[in-house]
Formats: structure tokens, C-alpha cells, sequence
């Protein structure tokens, strides 16, 4: 099975998927009150996958970095909390590869990895 598919595409599986869930808490009714208590006015729950990729050429990583390109996706992952898979709309955060080496054989680029956040809309 795929790990990840982005608009049911799949894509090349990372070496490693981190899944977070957060709280977000509104801006006004989140804080301390006087008595030093702890309020919190939850507005919403959100999933992030932190996700790393092995080595890839440039064929590989262009691809995959075309298929996030769109301002929001849909990308289909293993979810911790439903222990299922789940699709979620999402958008994609800063985007780092580092180049690691020219390919003479093949004529190409070969990219030491590529690491990117996956964010819930």
C-alpha cells in the first residue's frame, strides 16, 4: 500500500512521516485569568505530517514538488488518531532539499532528500 497519495497520486514514500495533531485556541478567549488559571476557547484540531523523503533525481523531486504546488491538495495518509487512512485538504509548508551530487551517467542531478510539512487547511 502507498503511504502517501497527493490527489490520489501516488507519491514516493518517505523515510520518515511524523504525525502531529494540535490544538489551535482563539486569539481572545485563551490565556490566564486573574486567580494564574489556564482558559482555553479551542476553536478547532488540526493534523501536520512532517514528512522527509530519501534521495531523489531531479525527475523524482520535481514531480513530487509539481504535485504540491497547488495552494491547497488533497493527500491521502496513515492517521494515529483514527488508526486508519484518512484524506485530508491540505497545504504544504517551507520545502527544503539539499543538492548533493551531478549524475555523468544519467545526465542529471541527485538531491540528497527533500523535507516538507503536509498542514490541514
Amino acid at each position: 500500500m502507498d503511504i502517501l497519495k497527493i490527489n490520489g497520486v501516488a507519491i514516493k514514500a518517505p523515510s520518515t512521516l511524523e504525525y502531529q495533531r494540535y490544538a489551535i485556541d482563539s486569539e481572545d478567549g485563551s490565556g490566564r485569568n486573574q486567580d494564574g488559571e489556564m482558559v482555553r476557547d479551542c476553536i478547532g484540531v488540526k493534523t501536520k505530517l512532517v514528512c522527509t523523503f530519501p534521495p531523489m533525481r531531479d525527475d523524482e523531486i520535481s514531480n513530487l514538488l509539481k504535485a504540491v504546488e497547488p495552494l491547497f491538495f488533497e493527500i491521502e495518509y496513515p492517521d494515529a488518531y483514527i488508526g486508519g487512512r484518512r484524506t485530508m485538504t491540505a497545504y504544504v509548508g517551507d520545502r527544503t532539499m539539499p543538492l548533493y551530487i551531478y549524475d555523468k551517467i544519467t545526465n542529471s542531478w541527485i538531491w540528497q532528500g527533500l523535507s516538507m510539512n503536509f498542514i490541514e487547511k
